[in-house]
């Protein structure tokens, strides 16, 4: 099995545009947050991104590790730390299920 990280090629991050900046999953490059820099807690509070590849294998596994840094006041532990998988072209694509992380 290849092991991927999420922000290197051949896998695209879309909806997180600093994390190829800074490596941050912040929904707001550093440009705006260095001048509004209250505005860096809510840009660090992303709901996420759409990470999309392309693949011929009849099967594929999800694995992942998150670091959870989670205080959120909107938004709960379990509603921050999960995947939804669609499979397809994006106008045709089907959902194929939703994967939460689990906490011990």
């Amino acid at each position: 099995m290849k092991t991927f990280n999420c922000i290197e090629k051949p896998i695209k991050v879309f909806g997180l545009p600093a994390v190829y900046t800074t490596g941050q999953y912040n929904k707001l490059e550093p440009f705006f947050t260095d001048i509004m820099p209250w505005l860096m807690e809510k840009a660090s509070r992303s709901n996420g991104g759409r990470i999309c590849f392309r693949t011929n294998s009849p099967r594929f596994i999800l694995r992942a590790r998150i670091k959870v840094a989670w205080n959120s006041e909107t938004h709960s532990l379990f509603d921050t730390t999960g995947f939804v998988v669609y499979i397809g072209e994006r106008q045709k694509s089907k959902y194929a299920g939703t994967m939460h992380m689990v906490y011990a």
